[in-house]
């Protein structure tokens, strides 16, 4: 470690910057004018000021980072019983649309049936993988806010506020994020993953249709087939 020196009246006083050690005379008025002590006091605001924030956050705190896990869990899980409702209920209205579907045009227990009810599930389970990605999304986005709302106070910090201001407002952002995540999943709802699926069929049914209408358009014959040997006679009216 260097030592400088510096001369002048009056008591005698070391001040720390980065790796060195100024002694000050005359109460650190000395040759910089107390520029070395300003910086010292300007460096341990900073210092103080970043630790409060951080602490906040749950850095290099234990009790608070677990804290913030739980409410990052939490939201996680409540975004997840929120979109699962939806989808429950989706998928109760649609079953029930289903069966009469299946009813009404009297294929129950017939291979179009059963192409209904995979294509069912497969739009259940596709609902309930974006469940669970909304919920983890949920979290990730609340964790983000977070650690921007931190960084962005330690800059604050940096270019002169307070730490007890500084403390105010990290426990304030925490507050405001924790209801910005509740908000962010309340305003939404999910697409109904059922919404097309009878539609999507009774379109092929029709398609389907519409094909054999065509093959049977270029048959001269129309719905009849001839038999081998020719038939004559004469058609009268009873």
């Amino acid at each position: 470690m260097r030592f400088d020196y510096h001369e002048g009246e009056g008591p005698q006083s070391f001040v720390a910057v980065g790796n060195r050690r100024i002694l000050c005379k005359g109460g650190g008025g000395g040759g910089d004018g107390g520029a070395a002590s300003r910086e010292y006091e300007r460096q341990q605001r900073i210092a103080a000021g970043t630790q409060q924030v951080n602490s906040i956050f749950g850095i290099g705190n234990d009790q608070a980072a677990a804290q913030r896990a739980a409410l990052y869990d939490t939201t996680k899980n409540d975004t997840r019983q929120f979109y699962t409702k939806q989808l429950e209920e989706d998928k109760a209205a649609a079953q029930r649309a289903l069966e009469f579907q299946k009813a009404r045009q009297g294929i129950i227990g017939s291979s179009q049936a059963n192409d209904l009810d995979s294509e069912f599930q497969k739009r259940y389970d596709r609902g309930l993988l974006d469940v669970a990605n909304r919920a983890d999304n949920a979290a990730t986005q609340f964790r983000t806010s977070d650690e921007q709302s931190r960084l962005n106070l330690i800059s604050k910090v940096v270019a002169g506020l307070d730490q007890g201001t500084a403390a105010q407002n990290a426990m304030s952002t925490l507050q405001t994020n924790q209801n910005a995540a509740k908000e962010a999943y309340q305003s939404e709802r999910m697409a109904n993953v059922f919404s097309d699926l009878l539609g999507t069929y009774n379109g092929v049914q029709y398609q389907n249709g519409m094909n054999a209408a065509r093959m049977q358009g270029t048959n001269q014959y129309g719905n009849y087939v001839p038999t081998q040997d020719g038939v004559t006679g004469t058609v009268t009216q009873s």
